[in-house]
């Protein structure tokens, strides 16, 4: 997974890991923080997604990684977290509704040529 791209996001209500902490963008990608739930989450449906429970036990060491690399004002839930990792160039986008974030790949969006509006991607 090396050359993999981390994308990681809460879907769980409350607060939105990467659209709560919009004063640290680069935690979407936080590489440490994605091994973490890689190592010790569970595979999900979705190729490629891994899901560190709500409440697990590794959720100290996420704390510990997020406050390390984002400082001490950055908001840590203790709701589930996922990561997918995607080739890097991959646009994605986050939508949030009362902190439960959806990560949304255009292999999501239906047929070829087939757009969201209103819908910015990041990289």
């Amino acid at each position: 997974m090396s050359k993999l791209i981390p994308i990681i996001w809460s879907p769980g209500y409350g607060g939105g890991w990467s659209t709560w902490n919009s004063n640290s963008p680069a935690c979407v990608h936080d590489r440490d923080v994605a091994r973490i739930i890689t190592e010790y989450g569970v595979h999900g449906d979705d190729d490629g997604v891994f899901i560190l429970k709500s409440y697990s036990e590794h959720h100290a060491l996420v704390r510990e990684a997020a406050l390390r690399n984002h400082g001490e004002g950055f908001f840590v839930s203790e709701d589930r977290l996922h990561v997918a990792w995607v080739d890097p160039g991959t646009p994605f986008y986050i939508s949030e509704s009362d902190g439960a974030e959806v990560l949304i790949l255009p292999k999501q969006m239906g047929r070829a040529g087939e757009s969201l509006p209103d819908l910015r991607f990041h990289y």
